[in-house]
């Protein structure tokens, strides 16, 4: 089973693009937190895309510091870089449903950074 289950808040406005043929994909990231007993609290990034209709929702509807539950699928694609010939790898959550916490005018007073960490879409 493929499944991934987040709740995290957006770390920047969604990308909207269209396919040739004419589909909606909407690209962007949320934090979530993460505890540990040696790390501590610690932020992991996660990097989701959305299609169609729930694309179009997700650009219209949420904008950076949104709160949103997300259930998905992990794909990984792979490339090679053209300057070094070294194989890159980027793992994304396809998104299957989500829901919104909050909404643009619902936004957390404390934004995220996601500039602290390197987020390549």
């Amino acid at each position: 089973m493929n499944q991934v289950t987040l709740i995290g808040r957006l770390g920047r406005d969604p990308e909207l693009k269209e396919s040739s043929t004419g589909l909606a994909i909407c690209s962007f990231s949320i934090a979530t937190d993460e505890y540990s007993k040696s790390k501590g609290k610690f932020t992991e990034w996660h990097k989701l895309v959305a299609f169609g209709g729930t694309a179009e929702s997700v650009a219209k509807y949420l904008s950076k510091g949104s709160q949103v539950g997300v259930i998905g699928s992990l794909s990984t694609s792979s490339w090679e870089d053209k300057t070094h010939g070294d194989m890159r790898y980027s793992t994304s959550i396809l998104v299957n449903k989500i829901d919104f916490l909050s909404g643009r005018s619902e936004s957390s007073t404390e934004p995220l950074d996601p500039s602290d960490e390197e987020i390549p879409f």
